[in-house]
């Protein structure tokens, strides 16, 4: 049957399958293993996350590197189709703890008076340094296995390099990549912002000038001492770029390190000590300070996606509206990114009268305020939205202005995936946010249903479940939705808000500790035999519905929990139930329930979540990368 079908729609089929079941399919005659290796070998993924007995305590798996390198120091005609490699930790597999650099810290500036120290037995000052040099062992086995991977490669093989291990990508390596393959496509890295480097290599300074055929550039994590070799990379790219994404959490520490820590022009530290924020993300990354052209710097970008990024200062968001062509712009995501709303007032004025393009537009406020008309206003100014993901947070949204809602209809033709999300502050708590419970519904009309003209295939909302039948209804009419998504934020559970699917012990029952309420990690942990007895009852009376014969017909799917930033950690939060229509002639329910961990049963609902996962991991509460870590 696979020789009828033209190479084209064979090689679309085979991509659409799980990996396993492509190297089994090769396995069938020599015919299929040739055809399938290029789908097969085009991209390498090497996780270097090792779990143990101890899950909260991960470890890096240096032989995984050691025996890929291995591999390809041997001679195969395989090989030669790689042109994508990927070191993960964990997001691949979403299952991403962290391990970030070994690397000690420099010691915080200022405050150390008056402070007692603590002083270590020699016993255990000696079992800190084993503990260190072993995590040291391990980098450096994770680094040079590969160095020796990508000199392995004919050089300019390599079309993608992404390193997200949440450490520092040592000079050695990045310069390694720049000398042979300097035409690479792609180039996405997850840095520790608080690693100063490699000990020997703080001051060194890697050209990134080889490259410039970069079309996608990500770094998430940035160090304030690369910022450089990002402006550099921007700066080489600007014309043909495609997509940028910039994480820049911490990237220009408010305390910096002593004058002549770092020396050498490139990092001008000791320059920028006395500049504003907004100043140095315009000059030290976009490289704004000696540009005299009135044309955009970027004419080609299409996709933007920021964190973190000072939009509230307005030489940072003239600078973004003068660079970026955001007419052209189809993707713009913006994360924790202060001064939001002014940004867009800009952007839409920076267009003129050139229609906005977006197709998906992604906004994460910052945990303190936010107001729906400000993206009210933004998104009914243009029509075209495929993708809509909101969450924002205020003192004041126990019952979220209505605004959005009555905005949605002007993207009725185009909008297929919405994530509707609101925070606040419980009584007089200011630095505590939590999920709301419902969606500014009670202050519609009772009439007004904002899905009735909507064809959406993917809703994600946060609130009470015994609300969303009557939300929902007008899709047990239509055939569109196939994923519902039940939102609730995992650090919320943790802190022991009750669970709105699961029935999970609380902090105030018997034999719950404080530091364990709701930390559930398998379901022998609670009094049930299957995922089905342990649902509380107003999300089952929701799935009754929802899969039974006046519900939604087109509904396949219904996820329950927290997958923000790959992360689906080690509890018991995350839910996928799928229909099973084959149970109730047993006497059963109609579906499915499956911890979302379940790689067992994960094939039930691979194929249909696959496609989605970015909506499911919509608008992250909290960054991907804590303060507390786990280390090599």
């Amino acid at each position: 049957m696979f020789w009828k079908l033209p190479r084209e729609v064979f090689d679309l089929v085979v991509s659409g399958l799980p990996h396993n079941d492509q190297v089994a399919l090769s396995t069938v005659s020599k015919g299929l293993r040739a055809a399938l290796a290029t789908v097969i070998w085009n991209r390498i993924r090497v996780d270097v996350q090792r779990r143990g007995t101890d899950q909260s305590q991960p470890r890096v798996n240096s032989e995984a590197v050691t025996r890929c390198a291995i591999a390809f120091r041997q001679p195969s005609a395989a090989i030669r189709q790689v042109t994508q490699l990927e070191l993960l930790c964990g997001f691949g597999t979403r299952h991403y703890l962290g391990t970030p650099c070994p690397h000690p810290r420099p010691p915080p500036q200022g405050g150390q008076r008056g402070q007692h120290l603590i002083r270590l037995t020699k016993a255990h000052a000696k079992h800190v340094a084993d503990i260190h040099a072993e995590r040291q062992d391990h980098y450096n086995c994770v680094v040079e296995n590969t160095i020796s991977i990508i000199e392995s490669l004919y050089e300019g093989q390599l079309q993608e390099f992404s390193w997200d291990l949440c450490t520092c990508v040592p000079p050695a390596l990045l310069e390694t990549l720049a000398k042979r393959h300097r035409h690479l496509a792609s180039l996405r890295l997850t840095t520790d912002y608080m690693c100063p480097g490699p000990p020997g290599d703080e001051n060194k300074v890697v050209d990134f000038s080889p490259f410039r055929h970069l079309k996608r550039i990500s770094w998430k994590g940035l160090p304030s001492h690369n910022a450089c070799q990002l402006r550099e990379a921007l700066r080489n790219n600007s014309h043909h770029l495609e997509e940028l994404e910039l994480d820049l959490y911490k990237a220009y520490p408010k305390i910096f390190p002593h004058p002549g820590r770092w020396k050498g022009e490139a990092y001008c530290l000791d320059f920028w000590r006395g500049m504003p924020f907004d100043t140095r993300f315009r000059d030290d990354i976009l490289s704004m300070k000696t540009r005299q052209s009135s044309k955009p710097a970027f004419p080609s970008l299409r996709v933007l996606k920021l964190r973190s990024a000072p939009l509230d200062l307005e030489n940072a968001t003239r600078a973004l509206c003068r660079v970026i062509d955001f007419a052209a712009l189809e993707s713009l995501t913006l994360w924790y990114c202060c001064g939001w709303e002014v940004f867009l007032d800009t952007v839409q004025e920076s267009t003129g009268t050139k229609p906005i393009k977006l197709r998906t537009l992604e906004v994460k406020c910052t945990e303190d305020r936010g107001e729906y008309a400000d993206i009210a206003r933004f998104v009914g100014s243009f029509q075209g939205l495929s993708d809509l993901f909101v969450s924002l947070s205020g003192e004041d949204f126990r019952e979220p202005d209505p605004d959005l809602w009555i905005a949605l209809p002007q993207h009725r033709v185009t909008l297929k995936r919405l994530v509707f999300h609101s925070r606040f502050t419980p009584g007089m708590r200011v630095d505590y946010y939590c999920d709301c419970t419902n969606l500014g519904l009670p202050r519609l009309d009772p009439t007004f249903n904002p899905m009735s003209d909507l064809d959406l295939e993917c809703l994600g909302l946060s609130c009470d479940p015994d609300l969303l039948p009557p939300l929902l209804r007008p899709f047990t009419a239509k055939s569109t939705l196939k994923i519902f998504h039940l939102r609730q934020t995992g650090a919320d559970l943790n802190r022991g808000e009750r669970c709105r699917a699961l029935d999970l012990p609380q902090i105030d029952e018997p034999d719950c500790q404080p530091e364990e309420h709701n930390r559930v990690t398998t379901l022998r942990s609670l009094p049930y035999d299957t995922l089905e007895d342990a649902l509380q009852d107003s999300f089952r009376a929701l799935l009754d519905w929802a899969f039974g014969p006046h519900g939604i017909a087109s509904i396949q799917l219904v996820a329950f929990g927290d997958f923000a930033q790959g992360r689906n950690k080690l509890y018991l939060h995350n839910l996928f139930v799928c229909r099973a229509e084959s149970r109730v002639d047993k006497g059963g329910p109609p579906y499915r329930v499956f911890d979302a961990r379940d790689r067992k049963h994960e094939h039930e609902w691979a194929t249909i979540v696959r496609p989605h996962w970015s909506f499911l991991e919509a608008c992250p509460v909290g960054s991907f990368q804590s303060d507390s870590y786990y280390r090599f």
